[in-house]
């Protein structure tokens, strides 16, 4: 690899690193829209203190968490 494709890729390890989405695509797992809504409300909450995830029986509360988690130990937050 040369200068430029190296500047490139470490340009997209901090975009992606900076980004909340990005652990979405990296999820082995399908992901519902309803899912993908509740993990944004929660992170937009972690800095008000936190969220409830209380939805129906069978919506994906344990992805959601786990979504929420997977973007905390991917940002180096513990």
């Amino acid at each position: 690899m040369g200068i430029v494709e190296n500047t490139y890729a470490e340009l997209k390890q901090q975009e992606l690193k900076n980004n909340p989405y990005s652990c979405l695509h990296m999820a082995d797992i399908d992901i519902n829209p309803h899912q993908i809504e509740a993990f944004t409300f929660a992170l937009s909450s972690l800095e008000l203190g936190g969220a409830i995830l209380a939805d129906e029986v069978g919506l994906g509360k344990t992805i959601e968490a786990g979504l929420v988690i997977k973007y905390l130990l991917c940002s180096g937050k513990k």
